[in-house]
């Protein structure tokens, strides 16, 4: 059994299936595709859910037809961009080749991709206040 295999079988699974989300209408897809961008933009710790629906263009019903709080809504909105970033890089994979290749690629494929977000990820980090970074695990360097 190859890396792909092994790691498809092992992964976590999604908040969001792909079937959850094949499920969605268009326009529920297109809603979670603004809000990945505006938190990626803007962070998402001082938007209600009030803000966010006015800032999409959409209904707070559209938004708890989603997700039934503020907070879960965030974590399928980041958890569907990792999952993508994962699969992503899990295609890139040449399930042939040597383990040692396997693994190389898959690296090679997340840092690009943690690289093409990381200036959006310093912007929204930027945005969190002390307390929100501990509430995320983070410390500040003294």
């Amino acid at each position: 059994m190859g890396v792909e295999e092994t790691v498809r079988s092992r992964a976590p699974r999604p908040l969001l299936s792909r079937t959850d989300e094949a499920r969605l209408g268009a326009r529920h897809r297109e809603v979670l595709d603004g809000l990945e961008n505006l938190f990626m933009e803007n962070g998402f710790v001082s938007f209600t859910i009030a803000d966010l629906a006015k800032e999409i263009g959409c209904s707070r019903r559209t938004l708890y037809e989603l997700a039934p709080s503020k907070d879960q809504l965030v974590l399928i909105v980041l958890d569907r961009r990792l999952h993508r970033m994962g699969r992503a890089a899990l295609g890139s994979i040449v399930p042939t080749a040597p383990l040692l290749d396997q693994v190389r690629q898959y690296s090679k494929i997340v840092r690009k991709l943690w690289i093409s977000v990381l200036p959006e990820k310093l912007v929204t980090l930027a945005k969190l206040n002390c307390d929100e970074l501990g509430q995320l695990g983070l410390q500040r360097r003294q």
